[in-house]
């Protein structure tokens, strides 16, 4: 639930969610959990000591709870008068360290430079079996007897394969990219920039489902095996397996980090290398470093680890060196460091993906010392 107030809050909600949120609050004691925690995720004092900080969060439930898709999923002016001072903090994007409002006010003038560098889309190329290439994006549609493609997706026809031959396709997602398959199982597959996926066009029949994120990032809502004559579901990639019998979860996995983390949100997994394995529980994420051959478990707030599927970035006590290199990618932008001593320092908080980079910079500099400057597809850290 606290996912879907996030959402909401970015005005992210679809409307099978939205009911959900709406039914939640029916009841009194979950009206008053929405509003403690939208309280501690927004706790400012020029935000929450306003006499209207109640006004604002009963509006808010009222319109939830109103059902009424059209106006929900568009904040009037009125409504948004009042919400403003609780929920500005999300709705403009800006960055915390220490306390969202610490510097809100501070006269500061950035250093940016105003270049345009818009967020990235979905596509991807798709590379069949026989090494052909298909470019997948907006307007492109691609259709086969077993794929469908509008150019922002691709899906697969729900079918099994009854003989031994199986044919492969990648699905390979640029920087600056993100993409949606439905494999042929009824498996989802969000893929997030600068991510590889290994799968076949048709599963065998009985046997293991089995794919392999070669690189990158991927969240799967797997389809249950009881759907598939008992047959289990593998994720492959080059530290690790992931076996499931029917859950969802998220696996990041970059090239350019020996470290990788596979996230459990429901149902159980198990996460296996050539010398251990361990069982998680949702909320449990295992970390697997290439340097060592153990497997660690550890409990984690699942929605900043997969707040990307929702078009969020979320950042929690997050040196400014990797929130960078997670910008990078979805911007497809080289950052540089003029000062070293800035990749250390320590920024929490929350954006929206579908920003411009030189507005959520320019957010970033008004919470400290830090500054940058923007030369075409470069941000230089100063």
């Amino acid at each position: 639930m606290k996912n879907l107030i996030l959402k909401y809050l970015f005005d992210s909600l679809n409307d099978e969610e939205l009911l959900k949120l709406s039914k939640w609050l029916e009841e009194p004691k979950n009206r008053e959990t929405f509003k403690s925690f939208v309280k501690t995720n927004l706790k400012s004092d020029y935000a929450l000591n306003s006499p209207d900080k109640e006004k604002a969060l009963n509006r808010m439930l009222e319109q939830i709870e109103a059902k009424d898709h059209s106006k929900v999923r568009k904040l009037s002016y009125t409504i948004l008068k009042y919400a403003a001072i609780v929920v500005i903090a999300l709705i403009s994007g800006y960055l915390l360290k220490n306390s969202i409002f610490d510097n809100l006010f501070k006269d500061n003038t950035p250093s940016l430079v105003k270049t345009d560098i818009f967020p990235g889309a979905n596509k991807a190329t798709l590379t069949l079996d026989d090494g052909s290439e298909i470019i997948l994006d907006k307007g492109n549609i691609y259709q086969t007897p077993n794929a469908n493609s509008n150019g922002e997706e691709i899906i697969y026809e729900t079918n099994t394969n009854n003989n031994e031959e199986v044919s492969y396709n990648y699905l390979t997602i640029p920087r600056g990219g993100q993409f949606f398959v439905k494999l042929s199982d009824g498996t989802n597959v969000w893929l997030n920039s600068e991510t590889q996926l290994k799968y076949p066009v048709n599963f065998i029949d009985g046997k293991t489902r089995e794919v392999e994120l070669v690189y990158g990032e991927a969240y799967f809502d797997v389809s249950h095996s009881t759907e598939h004559n008992g047959a289990s579901f593998v994720v492959k990639n080059q530290m690790q397996n992931i076996e499931v019998l029917g859950t969802e979860f998220n696996i990041k996995a970059y090239k350019d980090n020996p470290v990788y983390y596979t996230t459990l949100i429901e149902g159980k997994v198990n996460v296996s290398n050539d010398v251990s394995q361990k069982i998680l529980s949702p909320g449990e994420q295992s970390i697997v470093n290439g340097k060592s051959d153990n497997i660690n478990i550890r409990k984690v707030d699942v929605n900043y680890e997969v707040a990307w599927k929702n078009g969020l970035f979320m950042f929690k006590k997050e040196s400014l060196q990797e929130m960078l290199k997670t910008l990078s990618r979805w911007y497809d932008v080289e950052v540089v460091f003029e000062n070293e001593e800035r990749k250390g320092e320590i920024f929490s908080g929350m954006l929206k993906r579908s920003d411009k980079l030189e507005d959520l910079l320019n957010n970033l500099e008004e919470t400290g010392d830090v500054k940058f400057l923007i030369e075409n597809q470069k941000v230089i850290v100063r």
